[in-house]
Parts: C-alpha cells; sequence; structure tokens
C-alpha cells in the first residue's frame, strides 16, 4: 500500500514537471494563414515555412505581395517568427489542448493567429529546456546523494571490521595471558611441592 502510494505521488509529482500537451512540429511544407484581430486595421499573413527556419510570407493590398526575407524558429510550445527588412517579428505559442495546431502571434498590441497546415510530427509530453535543466539537477543531487551514502556505509562497514580485528586481537591477548599464568602458576605449585618432599626427606 505504501509503495503505491509512493507510486502516486510520484506520479503527480512528474505531472506537474512536463507540460501533457500535443505541439505539432513546424517543418519544410508547413504553413499559416494568420489574421489580426478586427478590431486592428492591418494585413493578413501567409506564411510558408522551409528548410533551415527560412520562410516566406505574403500579404494581399490591391494584389498579392510575396517576400522571402523571412526566417522562424519553434522551441516546444514557443514560435517566433522574423521578417522584412527592419526584422519586425511575431512571438507567440501553440494553444495545445482540443485545438493543437492553433497557434496565437503577437507583434506588439497586435494579434495575429491561425492554425498550421501540412504538418506530420508532433511533440508528445513536451518538457522545456528550463525544467529539463531543473531535471538534470535533481537527478545529479540525487547522484551524489546516493555516493555520498555508498561512502558513508562503507566507512562504516571499514570502522566495524577495523573494531572487530581491534577486538579480536584483545581476546587472543587475555587468552594467551590466562594460560600463561596458568602455566605459571602450575609451576609454582610443583617447585612449592617439590620443595617440601625435599625438605622432609632431609627431614627438615
Amino acid at each position: 500500500m505504501k509503495k503505491l502510494l509512493a507510486i502516486m505521488v510520484l506520479g503527480l509529482l512528474w505531472s506537474g514537471n512536463v507540460i501533457a500537451i500535443t505541439i505539432p512540429v513546424i517543418e519544410p511544407g508547413s504553413y499559416i494563414e494568420l489574421k489580426a484581430e478586427k478590431r486592428f486595421k492591418t494585413n493578413d499573413y501567409t506564411f510558408q515555412f522551409f528548410a533551415n527556419n527560412k520562410c516566406s510570407y505574403s500579404w494581399w493590398d490591391l494584389w498579392t505581395t510575396t517576400k522571402t526575407d523571412c526566417y522562424w524558429k519553434q522551441e516546444g510550445p514557443e514560435v517566433e517568427i522574423r521578417f522584412g527588412k527592419k526584422g519586425a517579428g511575431f512571438k507567440g505559442r501553440f494553444a495545445g489542448g482540443s485545438y493543437p495546431s492553433y497557434l496565437a502571434l503577437y507583434a506588439g498590441t497586435y494579434k495575429y493567429s491561425g492554425f498550421l497546415e501540412n504538418y506530420r510530427h508532433v511533440w508528445k509530453n513536451w518538457v522545456s529546456p528550463e525544467e529539463r535543466q531543473r531535471i538534470a539537477e535533481e537527478k545529479r543531487i540525487a547522484e551524489e546523494k546516493r555516493i555520498a551514502e555508498e561512502k558513508r556505509i562503507a566507512e562504516e562497514k571499514r570502522i566495524a571490521e577495523e573494531k572487530r580485528i581491534a577486538e579480536n586481537k584483545l581476546k587472543q591477548t587475555q587468552n594467551f595471558n590466562t594460560s600463561s599464568s596458568g602455566r605459571e602458576r602450575a609451576k609454582q605449585v610443583a617447585a612449592y611441592k617439590g620443595g617440601v618432599a625435599i625438605n622432609g626427606f632431609l627431614g627438615g
């Protein structure tokens, strides 16, 4: 029962460490149509994603214009797109949940959103770099504690063994002294008896 409870607690702790959401992976061939909120009078954009974090962006203003000075990066749910000569940028994240491909990006106070299309891969139970670092640190600390505990146990065993050897030596010494004393007393008794016998023989 205690083991089961421990497993449940560890499961709850672990579930708090991992972002248990499905995250689409932006890849060559993926694209997204980003629409600005209606309250903003600005262009909508369509981004086409290519290899090496390159992309193109298009917008309509009397006619469609497409440019390729565009770069993107993705870190789990976090997405950043930079485009144009001045490096204007969108930053935001995938929503996950019931709409995993829904992406909301912001450029200052402007909000753009849309659904990523034509993606083949997803991340599940994605862990952020910060969380990976924290988990690695916990593992390092646990490993240090394990090594310290092994050293402590080994030291206790060494001390116990030295104590056992010392006690055995002491017992051997005591036994030897006892045996030597017994032999000495036997000699003394024998010498005394011998002396008495000689005196009797001599008439002393």
